[in-house]
């Protein structure tokens, strides 16, 4: 089974190169372009186990988005 990382990263360029490198080395990836929608991935996809991530970013930032499916594991 192939590693699913999800790259949050709102800047297109920057997650490109990121996407880039990941998959030419393995690797599955999933692309978010900001917090909320990087949270919404990993509520609905269970296979993501590592997240690569921007700190500040419009609207929730990546520390929120972590935090938040922190809280969402954390309570179930």
């Amino acid at each position: 089974m192939m590693t699913k990382i999800l790259i949050a990263e709102d800047e297109k360029e920057n997650r490109n190169e990121i996407v880039e490198c990941l998959t030419d080395n393995g690797f599955e990836c999933v692309e978010a372009s900001n917090g909320e929608e990087g949270l919404d991935f990993l509520r609905k996809d269970t296979e993501i186990t590592i997240v690569v991530s921007d700190i500040r970013m419009p609207g929730k930032s990546g520390l929120d988005m972590i935090g938040a499916a922190q809280f969402e594991i954390d309570k179930d």
